[in-house]
């Protein structure tokens, strides 16, 4: 198996007195102790499944995942775009919670951030208004998987950043003391006993290269030999969405033949860019709102990618989702 996991993991570029500054699980978790049980397979919580392609947002991918973790309904966006040094691939485990705390993100049906190389997460505008944030977030200094296993319980979530390379990085990571050629991050959401050795059970953004369904097992050995960061977020917020039609995101998917009001909004917002030429909005999604929403694509969508562009040739026009919405949004 060819290394397809990317080094994404750089260097804590902060001082020694911004470091000391952190809020440390050792000094402030007051929660019950972990009391280790095998756990049926079929129990096991995890979030959905994410996939972060070729790009290095292996961090920002478990931020949003454990969010998801927190939030259970609301899939939020991977905000690749907001890690403070963009010049360079990956980032550090602690911009993640200062990101997801101070600027926050949004949903993932807003701004898709999923099956998408660096460039085109960087290429992408995220909305002005991030309504989901993180309502702060503890580093883990002295790892330890009873400690992490103390997040999961008490906060559902634990971002694991760990150094390894492909013989190592299968289903269960096995510790073989061979050179790393990879940092990269996972998230914790739930732990058992598993053929009576503690395990934790993660979620990794780059599982299909070795883990068609994106559960990766965490035993103690492993972490103890493999980890080298873990941070875990306290809680999310989420701020309603401004109601007005000039800022309103379009969150639902819309096609051919359907009546809405979304449509009608649609409609309203297309025909200020000159695309929709009908004198009123309908609401309903017929020749004309294909027309319309076929040559927004053409302009906005189809330029980003070979797949885009054949995507928009081959539906033209029939439907307003996925990248046509993002493409909207960004104009939002």
């Amino acid at each position: 198996m060819k290394d397809d996991i990317k080094d994404a993991i750089i260097p804590d570029p902060r001082s020694l007195e911004a470091k000391e500054l952190d809020h440390l699980h050792e000094d402030l978790y007051g929660g019950l102790p972990v009391t280790w049980t095998e756990k049926p397979k079929d129990k096991w919580f995890r979030t959905s499944q994410r996939n972060q392609d070729g790009s290095n947002s292996c961090l920002h991918q478990s931020g949003a995942g454990a969010l998801e973790a927190i939030l259970l309904s609301i899939e939020s966006a991977a905000t690749y775009q907001l890690r403070k040094d963009t010049t360079q691939a990956g980032d550090f485990l602690q911009d993640i919670g200062d990101i997801l705390y101070n600027q926050g993100t949004i949903l993932e049906s807003v701004t898709p951030s999923q099956n998408m190389t660096d460039p085109q997460l960087d290429s992408i505008s995220l909305p002005k208004f991030l309504n989901i944030k993180a309502t702060g977030y503890r580093t883990i200094n002295s790892i330890t998987i009873d400690a992490v296993a103390e997040a999961v319980q008490g906060y559902g979530n634990c971002i694991l950043v760990f150094s390894s390379n492909s013989d190592e990085w299968q289903i269960t990571p096995v510790y073989l003391g061979t050179p790393t050629t990879f940092g990269h991050a996972i998230w914790a959401t739930d732990f058992t006993l598993l053929n009576g050795v503690k395990t934790l059970i993660c979620n990794d953004a780059a599982g299909q290269f070795s883990s068609p369904t994106g559960v990766r097992l965490i035993t103690e050995d492993f972490l103890n030999k493999r980890c080298r960061g873990a941070m875990y977020l306290l809680g999310a917020k989420v701020t309603p969405i401004p109601t007005s039609p000039a800022t309103l995101p379009f969150l639902t998917d819309m096609s051919y033949g359907q009546s809405s009001p979304e449509i009608a909004r649609l409609q309203a917002f297309l025909a200020k860019l000159g695309y929709f030429t009908y004198p009123e909005n309908t609401g309903y999604y017929g020749e004309i709102s294909r027309q319309a929403v076929y040559a927004f694509q053409q302009k906005y969508v189809s330029p980003l990618s070979a797949w885009s562009s054949f995507v928009v040739w081959y539906y033209k026009g029939k439907f307003c989702s996925g990248m046509t919405r993002a493409a909207l949004n960004k104009l939002v």
